[in-house]
């Protein structure tokens, strides 16, 4: 992501389907975005412009170093680039390059038990899901549970 990606950021954090799965935004946009920038020198974290073919910005992926060879994904897209596959085929590119070239052995995520599009999305792009862990976070006042979704670097591709 890069300075020029600030105008999407902020329709984002004003998408009424962003912010019910993620609460409302701790720091202005153009903050969240500079962390983001941030976490990518210093190598903790790769926030990824999702884009179309033409280079759309069409939503943003997050992967997030954690300890013993995993990382934590994040997600979302504009409702105009919904239901079009962009999101599988990140997550699919993002666990190839995890697995492939950062040497990562696991990847998780989690989606609130009522997010079935993002479950979906999760499955079809080759996670687990491995189980909900009850009142797991907070959002947007709210404590909710959490559906886990893992994928390893042995799992099959599911595009293959």
């Amino acid at each position: 992501m890069a300075s020029g990606d600030l105008a999407a950021v902020e329709r984002a954090a004003a998408d009424p389907d962003i912010v019910r799965w993620f609460g409302d935004w701790d720091e202005p946009p153009a903050q969240t975005l500079d962390s983001w920038m941030q976490a990518w020198r210093d190598g903790t974290a790769a926030a990824l412009a999702v884009c179309d073919a033409d280079g759309s910005f069409a939503g943003h992926l997050l992967v997030e170093l954690r300890n013993s060879g995993r990382a934590h994904l994040e997600y979302w897209l504009l409702p105009e680039w919904r239901g079009r596959g962009l999101a599988t085929r990140a997550l699919l590119v993002a666990a190839r390059f995890a697995f492939a070239e950062l040497g990562l052995a696991r990847l998780e995520l989690w989606t609130e038990p009522e997010n079935a599009a993002s479950q979906r999305l999760a499955e079809r792009a080759g996670f687990r899901r491995e189980g909900v862990l009850r009142g797991y976070s907070e959002i947007g006042g709210r404590r909710v549970d959490a559906v886990f979704f893992g994928r390893l670097a042995g799992d099959p591709d599911p595009r293959q």
